[in-house]
């Protein structure tokens, strides 16, 4: 029986050690590091700047080493005709010499060779400029959309983890409130007993615990789902224990000076600035094939001593290349750069007139949520004097058992609601910070607001 009870207790610490306590100031850490689209957004842009990469070698010499052994059916040989070589001598006597050579063998049957070449890129009709130019676009695009997916996936994680937090101040709110329907319930049995009361009114009081029953195991099962969420995305261990409170935040600062910082901050204004030079580089690198190419190269003969007669050393010199059917390909790739500058303009006409609207919509709910937060705050307040009134006077006999349910019915929707109205304000103000491009700065004001 020891050993199970030792058993218990070291399982039930080994739980509470891999539990991972999060607070706010933890989670853009935690996105960056375990999110996976952050991950794969992170990935993408590695990616581009290994294709940048790419584009910088384009302009490098290229040096190539290149070696063949060949057979042929017979060596190349040279037949020399015979010659007469006919003189006449100092003192008058006539000479003659007849010369016929062997074959003169030009090639051997078996022949190795081996050469280097270099070639290095001159001109290339602007090419490879313009295509280095829509790589460093390409990169800068995946890197700013990498910020991006960073500040969506902190405002989907932080809306998350207050839902979490408001399932379990309603939980805190029930369970408050069953002690009071609980002492209600004993107070009822205490009335029944001294005959004050019918024996029937007992069935109000635990047909409310019922229903606060149900709301527990419905909100329980609700936080449960929103903790497996939260770890989900930060891929968290353990329980869920979580440090950063739901409370009321005041509003932050006049919606203009959120559209300004949302001017500068938002990646969606760089990714279309980035998107549209990489249009004007493809654009001129379609333009480039339709140019010459002009290259300089040189060659080396590394096995000299198998080279026939009429091939050289070394060999260096101009090159000029020009494919006058370029233009069946080009048209069509430049036609595409027009496409892509159209729609970059057609994206920054709708951002101007969307990005200023969802700041003003997201600011215009949370101040709407936070009034209606304020007017229940102090509904909440006179209910709850009221329910304390109704219990004293039950509790003396002045009053009905129907006067304290009611009031206490009026007490936990009113707590709930708050609490609901409180997630959705935070849930509204972590939206605001977001269109502004940078959610952390929710982050910011949370503590500011301390």
């Amino acid at each position: 029986m020891d050993r199970h009870f030792i058993s218990f207790f070291l399982l039930l610490f080994m739980g509470s050690a891999a539990a991972e306590t999060l607070s706010l100031d933890d989670l853009p850490r935690l996105i960056e590091q375990r999110n996976s689209s952050v991950q794969r957004a992170a990935a993408d842009a590695s990616v581009a700047e290994s294709d940048q990469a790419v584009a910088r070698a384009d302009f490098l010499p290229s040096l190539t080493l290149k070696a063949t052994q060949t057979r042929t059916d017979e060596a190349i040989t040279l037949d020399v005709p015979p010659q007469s070589i006919q003189r006449t001598l100092p003192n008058g006597a006539p000479f003659r010499l007849d010369i016929d050579p062997p074959p003169l063998i030009l090639q051997d049957r078996d022949v190795s060779k081996a050469q280097l070449q270099l070639i290095q890129p001159l001109y290339m009709g602007g090419r490879l400029g313009a295509q280095q130019e829509a790589r460093d676009a390409e990169l800068s695009i995946k890197t700013a959309e990498y910020t991006q997916e960073k500040s969506q996936q902190l405002s989907v994680v932080l809306q998350r983890y207050f839902q979490a937090q408001y399932t379990r101040e309603v939980l805190n709110v029930l369970a408050r409130f069953k002690k009071h329907l609980t002492r209600i319930d004993q107070l009822t049995k205490g009335l029944i007993a001294s005959g004050a009361i019918p024996r029937v009114m007992r069935r109000r009081t635990e047909t409310a615990l019922a229903e606060l029953q149900a709301m527990q195991v419905r909100a329980a099962a609700q936080e449960k789902v929103l903790c497996q969420a939260v770890q989900s995305l930060i891929q968290a261990q353990g329980t869920c224990q979580f440090k950063s409170a739901l409370k009321r935040l005041p509003m932050p600062s006049h919606p203009r000076a959120l559209q300004t910082i949302a001017h500068t901050q938002r990646p969606e204004w760089k990714i279309l600035e980035h998107q549209a030079a990489k249009a004007d580089a493809l654009h001129d690198a379609a333009t480039g094939t339709l140019l010459p190419n002009v290259y300089a190269f040189g060659r080396y003969e590394l096995l000299q001593e198998q080279l026939t007669l009429l091939e050289p050393k070394w060999v260096i010199g101009l090159g000029l290349e020009w494919t006058l059917t370029a233009g069946l390909k080009s048209i069509p790739e430049r036609e595409k750069a027009e496409a892509l500058r159209r729609k970059v303009a057609i994206g920054r006409a709708q951002a101007q007139r969307d990005i200023p609207l969802q700041i003003e919509q997201y600011w215009a709910q949370a101040a709407g949520e936070l009034a209606a937060l304020q007017a229940t705050d102090k509904a909440l307040e006179a209910a709850q004097e009221t329910l304390e009134i109704s219990e004293l006077r039950y509790g003396t006999g002045d009053g009905s058992q129907l006067d304290v349910l009611n009031a206490y019915s009026d007490v936990e929707k009113l707590s709930i609601k708050r609490l609901e109205l409180l997630e959705s304000y935070n849930r509204y103000l972590i939206s605001l910070f977001a269109a502004t491009g940078d959610t952390a700065l929710y982050i910011q004001h949370y503590h500011k607001s301390m």
